[in-house]
């Protein structure tokens, strides 16, 4: 696994140019992407949408070609990657994603968040430059209510190897919509991801493998609003709810 340590004086400070973002979208949202993508858009420097990666799922028998809303991305300067595999759409969506996206930050951002203010790659950028040391940026929550039965999907014997007796129990989780890593982490742990989960909550394994290697997770929550139902195509507009 990856190193938490950093050598300071080897440090490079991170720039717009350093970040890059993986965006996963499954065919099944039609109407959720429209909402999505010119928020998004709107709200990403140019500089880092030029480094980013949409990888589009094919996961419906009927689904021979993307949609051109979709294929609207090419003219953001941004990589369209097409996939078609069955169950796990986000977990080998990111993969995918990870050939790609070749910046020394890699955000993955879901299609059903978005982001509170245009200054929210810039709190990036401060966070990660602030102390040179691997670290994870996300939507992070304590295994209280009403997340208390993470820790029992997650648990298994292999589980034990990782973790000292009862540790998980008092470690905080990360809530896959957003999460920002260094390069190294990605590629440390997501293949592990990719091989250990047969389900769609790939973000407890990320929680886990990082803890077990001591990386902490820091909560970046606040700079995005979820506006998403999970596996429903529909979006909860902010603009409508401030009305």
């Amino acid at each position: 696994m990856a190193s938490r340590n950093v050598n300071i004086d080897d440090f490079v400070p991170y720039r717009p140019d350093d970040i890059g973002i993986i965006i996963p979208h499954a065919s099944m949202y039609p109407q959720r992407w429209k909402w999505f993508w010119p928020s998004f858009m709107l709200s990403t420097p140019e500089v880092v949408l030029r480094n980013s990666v949409v990888v589009y799922h094919l996961n419906r028998e009927l689904d021979h070609e993307v949609p051109s809303e979709v294929r609207a991305v090419e003219d953001a300067g941004v990589k369209l990657a097409v996939v078609r595999r069955t169950g796990r759409a986000i977990t080998w969506s990111t993969m995918k994603g990870l050939e790609l996206c070749r910046s020394r930050l890699i955000a993955r951002i879901g299609n059903d968040v978005l982001p509170t203010h245009p200054g929210w790659i810039g709190k990036i950028l401060d966070q990660y430059n602030k102390e040179p040391h691997l670290k994870i940026l996300s939507t992070v929550v304590a295994p209280g209510p009403p997340y208390e039965n993470l820790r029992k999907i997650c648990y298994e014997p292999w589980m034990k190897r990782l973790l000292k007796d009862g540790e998980y129990d008092y470690m905080s989780f990360l809530l896959g919509a957003f999460i920002v890593m260094n390069r190294a982490l990605w590629m440390g742990y997501y293949p592990l991801v990719a091989e250990y989960t047969i389900f769609e909550r790939e973000d407890i394994y990320l929680s886990l493998f990082s803890r077990a290697d001591g990386v902490p997770l820091i909560r970046f929550g606040e700079h995005f609003k979820h506006c998403g139902s999970r596996f429903h195509d529909e979006i909860n507009d902010p603009k409508k709810n401030r009305a």
